[in-house]
């Protein structure tokens, strides 16, 4: 029998309640409910005509109504509704996954004093926040909205999924996006369909029997199922718990014991969730965006103050032409010379033009301004940093990206390369842009990222998005999204970066395809300027991130191991693919590892990703503890392998800490200041020359 009394609340322009008001016939009673007051709405001329549409129809309103204290808005008579529908619940401006997961909790606990007993809830949901198997592509489940779990927390079960349609409710707009009038994305968004739970058959907690590596074990029902498990429910491949509506068949039988109920159990601790009466559930905590910007632009400062210039390219190709484009007079090297034309004024201009408003407009001495590009470069750094931060908790999850973090403020490496001003730590912004928009899904900035990164920075960082190419290409087939953004690309930066170098070496130049042609088809390459052992980047890589560099070695290795397990015990893994994702920073060791050229700027693009590579690893390490060691205590991996988490991030920050202040005093040289007074002759070669923006003339 068709519903005869909906109830709609969350509405914000209430323009879903005015198209589906049109589609029902007069039979049906529909509410209609929004947490505004009247006067919230006064201002929204789309609320008003919707409104007026509800009036014409002779559909209740109501405002002020709390979602989840809906016994309070209505009185006992008026209870008793046949379906409940919630479209893209949201608490509101930057709400994290926590608060949404408890809005939906006390909403589904809510629901239980005003449905009907055969009712249904509906609760539509964007793309990925569900957490269940129907959400394409699938978050992590520690990193969704759990919707199952927080339904089972009012005693609902899910009994469909299906597409969300806006073409269904002809007219519908779904706003407060962020407390914004703004949409959500709806395209992928799935509805799902709760009914009220079975009765609890008995409250005695039993005995569960399984096998594990040829021995039997017993263990008691877990608190926290004790009556989830006495309804006639089936299991799926994927572990969700349905009803047995999803299956056409009124019951299944008997209740599942043995292994099926242990992977119930050890889904527990697959993810960390809101915490249970009694039950470790493992929260897991990772500072907001607004915490982690401070300590990000902290470290980052300091930086930019105490590191050194370590590189004579960053002192003779980089600042002294741009103290050039500033004051209008400079040394020049080969680099520049017309006959070879290897280096872009493009690239230089970026940082020029702040660097000259500064000079100029505020009337500073060249010391000022050289900090205060350092500082530029450092704010630049920082800001990539967050939004690569903010994409690695949806993609990888608050464990890994608190860890990643930490290793992104303390290590030395990015305490050396995120100041310096370098094609190569310019490729390392780039680099952070593209893996944000690659790890959000978005095509736009992962190809634009890119492409700014190898037009105007350093080329050969164009490896760095093959993995991202073979992604949109070969398994998503984004084929025109894909060539679309990469002629945008080409049109916003190498045509600009044509016209500027060609104006500056007064003829036609292609700085780009100048230094591939240079270091990859000349017999000499780059090989004229030194070699090095191929165990150069294995000492450096250690020096500049220790522990954490050992760490994004074996990430793969321990991913590998990290999946076996999981999968030993039926526990589903609703991560991504790690072999493409962590891809990126293995491509770039082959390349580089295997040149014989080798400099320590070389590496700076993939700094990033062996921090996010080392927490990764560092997380499966964990994982592989509690599968192996402590598999039988019903708590997140992370409450069990604390220790070695604590550890490392202590070992690290201990290590980098001293290494970066062992830079700062430039170890050996502090003991020539102390010397006996003995006599030196100084002999200044021409290319000892300080740079120009170091003479204060």
């Amino acid at each position: 029998m068709a519903p005869r009394r909906l109830l709609l609340v969350g509405e914000g322009n209430f323009s879903f309640a005015a198209a589906l008001s049109e589609t029902l016939d007069d039979s049906t009673s529909v509410t209609a409910t929004c947490l505004q007051r009247p006067a919230d709405l006064a201002g929204d001329p789309v609320a008003q005509e919707n409104l007026q549409r509800l009036r014409e129809r002779g559909t209740e309103v109501r405002f002020g109504v709390d979602c989840t204290q809906l016994a309070d808005a209505f009185e006992l008579h008026h209870r008793e509704f046949d379906r409940i529908y919630f479209n893209f619940p949201h608490c509101g401006r930057k709400a994290g996954v926590a608060k949404n997961r408890e809005l939906l909790a006390k909403f589904f606990q809510s629901c239980k004093d005003v449905l009907a007993p055969e009712g249904e809830v509906y609760v539509a949901l964007c793309r990925g926040q569900g957490g269940t198997p129907a959400d394409k592509p699938t978050r992590e489940w520690h990193n969704s909205w759990q919707v199952v779990a927080m339904a089972a927390l009012g005693g609902f079960i899910l009994s469909d999924v299906h597409p969300f349609s806006c073409e269904a409710v002809p007219g519908y707009k779904c706003t407060g996006y962020r407390s914004q009038d703004k949409s959500f994305h709806v395209e992928g968004a799935l509805n799902h369909i709760f009914t009220r739970s079975l009765p609890f058959e008995d409250s005695q907690p039993r005995i569960f029997r399984t096998k594990v590596g040829g021995r039997w074990f017993s263990f008691p029902e877990p608190e926290a199922l004790v009556g989830k498990l006495n309804r006639s429910f089936c299991f799926s491949r994927t572990g969700h718990v349905r009803s047995s509506r999803l299956l056409g068949s009124p019951t299944m039988g008997p209740i599942l014991l043995g292994k099926k109920a242990w992977s119930v159990a050890s889904r527990l601790f697959a993810g960390p969730g809101p915490q249970l009466s009694g039950n470790k559930a493992g929260q897991v905590w990772a500072p907001e965006g607004s915490t982690a910007f401070k300590c990000l632009l902290s470290a980052r400062l300091c930086a930019a103050l105490l590191s050194n210039i370590s590189d004579c390219d960053e002192t003779f190709n980089y600042w002294e032409p741009t103290h050039y484009l500033i004051y209008g007079k400079g040394f020049q090297t080969w680099e520049y010379s017309p006959v070879y034309a290897i280096r872009s004024y493009a690239y230089l201009l970026l940082h020029a033009w702040p660097a000259a408003f500064h000079a100029r407009i505020l009337q500073t001495n060249k010391i000022l301004v050289f900090y205060f590009l350092r500082c530029l470069l450092a704010f630049v750094s920082c800001i990539c940093e967050l939004y690569f931060y903010k994409a690695v908790c949806k993609k990888f999850g608050l464990h890994v990206s608190r860890m990643m973090l930490a290793f992104l403020v303390l290590s030395t490496g990015m305490f050396c390369s995120s100041s310096a001003l370098l094609p190569s730590s310019f490729c390392m912004y780039t680099t952070l842009v593209a893996m944000t928009g690659w790890y959000l899904d978005k095509t736009s900035i992962a190809v634009l990222g890119v492409a700014a990164g190898a037009i105007l920075g350093w080329p050969f960082s164009a490896a760095l998005g093959l993995p991202i190419a073979f992604d949109l290409l070969v398994m998503k087939h984004r084929w025109k999204s894909f060539f679309h953004w990469s002629l945008v690309a080409l049109i916003l930066f190498l045509v600009p970066v044509v016209v500027i170098d060609s104006y500056y070496y007064g003829k036609l130049v292609v700085a780009p395809l100048n230094i591939v042609l240079y270091n990859v088809f000349t017999p000499h390459g780059p090989d004229l300027y030194g070699t090095e052992p191929w165990y150069f980047y294995l000492i450096n890589g250690f020096l500049n991130f220790n522990v954490a560099f050992a760490l994004a070695l074996l990430v793969l290795p321990l991913t590998s191991l990290m999946e076996y397990l999981l999968q030993r015990f039926h526990v589903q893994n609703l991560g991504h693919p790690y072999w493409l994702t962590l891809a990126p920073m293995y491509i770039w060791f082959i390349i580089f590892f295997i040149q014989p050229h080798k400099e320590e700027r070389f590496l700076f693009p993939v700094y990033p990703l062996i921090c996010l590579c080392g927490a990764v690893a560092l997380s499966a390490l964990q994982k592989c503890y509690h599968f192996v060691f402590q598999r039988y205590r019903l708590e997140h991996y992370t409450v069990t392998s604390n220790w070695l988490a604590s550890g490392t991030l202590f070992l690290f920050g201990l290590l980098s800490f001293s290494r970066s202040v062992a830079l700062f005093k430039v170890g050996s040289f502090s003991s020539f200041h102390q010397s006996s007074g003995a006599s030196y002759q100084n002999l200044l070669r021409r290319d000892h020359w300080p740079p120009g923006l170091f003479l204060l003339t």
